[in-house]
């Protein structure tokens, strides 16, 4: 049965009504990086917390997701990934996973949720009732990414190939290899499908045509790779991580007259004082947001103008970084995972 049918014969979810334990916060503390000033035009509303959760599994909130329709988060960690209502916070599915939840993605329809596992492969699951489906592939640190249409699931992991994947069949479609064989940190699709690109261990970022999976160019950071995020428009490639004598920054490349395969592909540099754990666009463009050891940074766009840096007070003294990052659809929260098991939602606009 193909995983189309599977989606078929799933039942309507019956919400589950276990109210979590939230813990608000009106404090917004905000920092500057060595090598940078906060400009004094903030966002026309101060962002805040409209909700924190400590989810009390061991270890880290690996990874977040917002549902399409922006209505749940998703949070990914050690044997599980679960589902909140974004509206209050309440929990509505504990998913279980085969092991910690790396990276998570909904599907563009909202009817997948698919982890990369750290280790046994990707695992997809349907949102309305958590059965699993078919398994794809082994291996470790897996990494993901839907095709915008939702037909494909592009993966990777530490074999160094990116694989693409049927999702009404299940059917590997593609497997493209890059120059070197450094294991794969961060997967991205472009907002048009027609690239995909992927960030490796040893700094280096592939593109290739999505269609027949021809090698466009590969970008060279000098240090790692830990996020990929594409402007909403696919003219600028977001990438977090260390760079250039392994810096601490988030790299912006521009496409060269919108090709990502010309030879001159330009690069700006954002500092950091600490290395870029996780980066993303907002969906409308306004946005790019990352996350390190030292906060979340805010810069707006298109001049990248760094406008406020949110810092998570820590109930102990143990580091809290942050682990991973994503927008709601409309771009006005922003939900943050921490080392720590932390998961917070903040409200970036009206």
């Amino acid at each position: 049965m193909s995983l189309k049918a599977r989606l078929g014969t799933s039942m309507l979810a019956v919400a589950l009504i276990l109210i979590v334990g939230c813990r608000r916060s009106e404090n917004v503390a905000t920092i500057d990086p060595p090598s940078q000033e906060t400009s004094s035009e903030a966002p026309e509303t101060a962002p805040e917390i409209q909700w924190q959760l400590d989810i009390g599994t061991d270890g880290k909130v690996e990874s977040v997701a917002f549902s399409p329709d922006g209505g749940t988060v998703a949070g990914g960690s050690f044997l599980e990934a679960r589902l909140w209502a974004v509206s209050d916070g309440q929990l509505l599915r504990t998913i279980e996973q085969g092991h910690t939840a790396e990276n998570l993605a909904f599907s563009p329809d909202g009817t997948l949720l698919a982890a990369g596992l750290s280790t046994g492969g990707v695992q997809l699951n349907l949102v309305a009732d958590g059965s699993q489906l078919p398994q794809l592939h082994t291996g470790f640190n897996n990494r993901l990414a839907f095709s915008p249409d939702g037909q494909t699931l592009a993966t990777g992991n530490r074999n160094g190939v990116v694989w693409l994947w049927d999702l009404e069949s299940g059917e590997q479609l593609a497997e493209l290899a890059p120059p070197t064989d450094a294991w794969i940190t961060a997967l991205a699709y472009a907002p048009d499908g027609e690239i995909v690109a992927a960030g490796h261990y040893d700094g280096t970022i592939n593109l290739w045509t999505a269609a027949d999976g021809v090698l466009l160019h590969t970008l060279e950071s000098g240090g790692t790779t830990n996020g990929l995020s594409f402007s909403p428009d696919g003219q600028l490639l977001a990438v977090a991580g260390t760079h250039d004598e392994w810096d601490p920054v988030i790299a912006i490349w521009t496409a060269s007259d919108g090709n990502f395969g010309a030879s001159g592909v330009d690069r700006q540099t954002l500092s950091l004082s600490q290395e870029g754990r996780a980066v993303a666009f907002s969906p409308d463009g306004r946005w790019l947001a990352a996350g390190s050891s030292d906060g979340i940074m805010l810069w707006e766009m298109p001049d990248a103008t760094l406008r406020v840096t949110l810092d998570h007070i820590a109930a102990s003294e143990d580091t809290d970084w942050v682990t991973d990052l994503a927008f709601s659809p409309d771009s006005t929260l922003l939900a943050v995972g921490r080392w720590t098991g932390i998961l917070e939602l903040w409200q970036i606009g009206p």
